[in-house]
C-alpha cells in the first residue's frame, strides 16, 4: 500500500512576524506522521507542496494522501484547492474535505454555523471595516482576534480590551493590520480544555480531555504566540495542565465534543478548544485537521497516552477514518462554489 504525505513549508501571505515557527512544526509533524506510516506497513513517500503546485497536484497510484498542509490567513484558498482535487481525484486522504475546511478557516462562518446546531458558545460579534459601534451584547473583558488566522496568531499583550474606547482602538487597529474580518468575542477566564475527536472504522474515538488550569490572580489568564510557540517556560501562567480527573466533567465535554462532530458534519479528526466560565465549559472552535506532535507537553500526545495509545495508534486512527471515507464512497467530486448551497 502506498501512501503521500503532503505538507507546505511556508504561508507567503503570513502577516505574524513568528508565523514561519508554526510552518517549521508542521514539517517537523509530517516527518513524525511518514516515520509512523513507515512503521505501519506503507510503502510512504514525503512530498512538499509550494504554493504554485497544488493545482496541478496528481496523487497518481497512491492509496492514500494524509495531508499535513496547513496554510494560514488569506493563503487558505490553497488548502480548499487542494482537497477539492484530492476529492475529485477519489483517492482516500485524510482529515477535512473543503466544505468542513470553508468554515473552519472562517471564524465568522463556523460560529454561525455552531450556534444553529446548538453549541455553547461565549458571545461574538465581527469587525468588517467602516463605521461600527461596540456590540452591547459583548461584555467585558473581551478578546479581539483575526478570523482567518489560527495557530494563535494575533494573540498578544492588548488582545484582550476591557472598555468600548480599548475595544474600538484595537478592533481598528488589528483590521488595518491583518486585513480580514475580526473577531470581536466575551473573554472566558476559566480552565481550558482541548479534546480531540477521532472518525474511524469502528466509530467515533475520543480521547481523554486535556485541561490547562491556569495560576489564581492573573488578570488576563491567556498563554499568547509567543509563549504558545516561542517561549519555553509558562510556569508563571500555568498552574498545571494534563487529563481532566473529574468523571462528570469528562462526561460533559465527550457529550460536547460528539455533538459537535455529528451536527457540524466533520470529517476525520478535529480539535475542539473550549474555555470555562462560572464553572460552564464553552465552544471556542472546532480546529480542523489539528496539529500532529509529540513532543513531552503536546495534549495531544498527554490525551492518547491516557487512552493507551502511542504516535502509530493515534496515526492508525486517522488512516482508518480516510479508508472508511474512500470503502463507503462517501469521497466525492465537490465543488468549492457549491458547498454550501
Amino acid at each position: 500500500m502506498k501512501a503521500l504525505v503532503v505538507y507546505n513549508s511556508f504561508s507567503p501571505s503570513a502577516v505574524e512576524k513568528y508565523a514561519a515557527v508554526a510552518d517549521d512544526d508542521t514539517v517537523k509533524s509530517a516527518d513524525l506522521v511518514a516515520k509512523s506510516l513507515v512503521r505501519l506497513g506503507w510503502k510512504t513517500s514525503l512530498i512538499e507542496l509550494l504554493p504554485a503546485d497544488v493545482s496541478n497536484f496528481d496523487p497518481g497510484d497512491a492509496d492514500l494522501v494524509f495531508n499535513m498542509c496547513e496554510w494560514l490567513g488569506k493563503d487558505n484558498h490553497l488548502e480548499v484547492e487542494l482537497l477539492t482535487r484530492l476529492a475529485d481525484f477519489g483517492v482516500a486522504y485524510t482529515g477535512a474535505d473543503a466544505k468542513s475546511h470553508l468554515w473552519g478557516i472562517e471564524k465568522k462562518l463556523m460560529k454561525k454555523l455552531m450556534r444553529g446546531v446548538g453549541l455553547p458558545l461565549p458571545k461574538t460579534a465581527i469587525y468588517e471595516g467602516g463605521n461600527f459601534h461596540w456590540p452591547k451584547h459583548v461584555e467585558f473583558p473581551a478578546i479581539i482576534k483575526p478570523s482567518l488566522e489560527h495557530c494563535s496568531v494575533g494573540i498578544e499583550p492588548g488582545s484582550v480590551v476591557r472598555s468600548v474606547k480599548e475595544g474600538l482602538t484595537r478592533v481598528e487597529w488589528m483590521y488595518g493590520r491583518f486585513q480580514q474580518p475580526i473577531l470581536i468575542e466575551e473573554f472566558l477566564p476559566g480552565t481550558e480544555y482541548q479534546v480531540f475527536v477521532f472518525e474511524t472504522g469502528e466509530g467515533l474515538e475520543i480521547l481523554p480531555p486535556y485541561e490547562t488550569v491556569y495560576r489564581e490572580g492573573l488578570e488576563t489568564p491567556l498563554l499568547y504566540f509567543e509563549e504558545n510557540w516561542v517561549k519555553e517556560d509558562v510556569s508563571d501562567k500555568i498552574k498545571s495542565f494534563g487529563v481532566v480527573k473529574s468523571k462528570a466533567k469528562i462526561s460533559q465535554l465527550e457529550d460536547i465534543a460528539k455533538l459537535a462532530f455529528e451536527k457540524m458534519e466533520c470529517r476525520g479528526y478535529v480539535r475542539l478548544d473550549l474555555r470555562e466560565k462560572d464553572n460552564k465549559p464553552y465552544v471556542l472552535e472546532i480546529n480542523v485537521n489539528p496539529r500532529i506532535g509529540w513532543d513531552e507537553k503536546c495534549d495531544m500526545r498527554v490525551a492518547a497516552q491516557a487512552d493507551g495509545l502511542n504516535l502509530s495508534g493515534v496515526i492508525g486512527m486517522i488512516v482508518s477514518g480516510a479508508l472508511f471515507q474512500k470503502a463507503n464512497s462517501l469521497i466525492k467530486p465537490t465543488s468549492v462554489h457549491a458547498q454550501f448551497a
